[in-house]
């Protein structure tokens, strides 16, 4: 049995066409093995290339989605207004005073400024020979003039202080020197208007007579209109009031109204006017004006002035004038804040 065993396998395996009929199986590649991973076949010559499967390819780029486009409304779109910072805004210097008159502005925290003002001890228009007076007299500056220096600290946003001195008024040779601080509780742009106390002391340095004192208080008001019209007025009170006139009498305080008004014409230009009309204790017979025409930058105001005073501190400008309209002097006063 063995050896029938033995020729059958010999004759088996020797036989070519059962071995091609039965030929053993190839390993088959792992189930783990993704067709996303496998390497490509390279296409044979004269081959068609058949495509890669879906899974194999990378999701298109999604294009971004267009912005909305904002919608602005109406109500919301703030429109520049140019004359806007004339006045109200930072471009200039504030506006605390007009001419003479102080108004209810208080300086800025922190900043400075100085003032120098002048005004013609002799009339503009001259008696006699007017005209060729004048011409002759530059229009009165020839005679001399008045000369007024201040100097003013913002301590706190609306409180400042200041200290003012104006040498040798042409009738009583008296130096006289003002201190005062300026308290604004209400502002503008806060409360629709500017309100200001404002009060001080007053010390007269005299050559030919002892020195003498003073207190004063004043209440100022003013508004911005349209922005470009500053308008405004107050109650004044001097307890030692003084002008060229005054040795007559035997009173000694004087009470006043004011009033003031300034257009800005262009961004740079102003027309101010001011008046100070007495009413009560001592005065003369005309109130006190100044007309000018002012020049504005960013750090400078010039301002030419007429007036019938020269009387530019508290005590002088609230007790009217015995000055009229014929005896306007020329005046200009400059500022610089720093």
């Amino acid at each position: 049995m063995n050896t029938s065993l033995l020729t059958f396998a010999l004759l088996f395996a020797a036989d070519p066409a059962t071995a091609s009929e039965n030929p053993m199986p190839e390993a088959s590649p792992p189930e783990a093995q993704s067709t996303e991973t496998a390497a490509p076949v390279p296409a044979q010559p004269g081959e068609a290339v058949s495509p890669a499967p879906a899974a194999a390819m990378p999701p298109p780029a999604l294009a971004p989605a267009p912005a909305e486009p904002v919608v602005e409304e109406v109500a919301n779109v703030v429109r520049a207004d140019p004359t806007a910072g004339w006045y109200m805004g930072d471009d200039y210097p504030e506006h605390e005073r007009v001419l003479a008159m102080p108004t209810a502005r208080a300086l800025r925290q922190g900043s400075w400024v100085f003032i120098l003002d002048h005004r013609a001890k002799q009339p503009f228009h001259a008696d006699g020979d007017p005209w060729r007076k004048s011409l002759f007299d530059f229009g009165g500056l020839d005679q001399g003039l008045t000369v007024g220096l201040a100097l003013r600290y913002g301590i706190l946003q609306g409180l400042d202080v200041g200290i003012y001195r104006v040498g040798q008024q042409p009738a009583t040779r008296t130096d006289t020197y003002e201190f005062d601080a300026r308290y604004q509780p209400l502002r503008q742009e806060k409360a629709g208007l500017d309100l200001a106390v404002r009060a001080g002391a007053t010390w007269f340095a005299q050559y030919n007579a002892p020195d003498a004192s003073g207190f004063f208080g004043q209440i100022l008001a003013d508004r911005v209109l349209f922005h470009r019209l500053l308008v405004g007025g107050g109650v004044l009170y001097h307890s030692s009031s003084s002008n060229g006139a005054k040795y007559a009498t035997s009173t000694k305080y004087s009470v006043a109204a004011a009033a003031f008004a300034e257009v800005r014409v262009a961004e740079p230009v102003a027309i101010s006017a001011e008046i100070v009309p007495a009413l009560a204790g001592y005065h003369s017979k005309y109130p006190c004006y100044s007309l000018g025409v002012k020049y504005i930058t960013s750090r400078h105001t010039f301002a030419f002035a007429l007036s019938n005073t020269t009387y530019l501190t508290s005590d002088g400008y609230i007790t009217n004038s015995p000055n009229g309209l014929r005896d306007t002097a020329i005046g200009f006063n400059l500022t610089r804040e720093y």
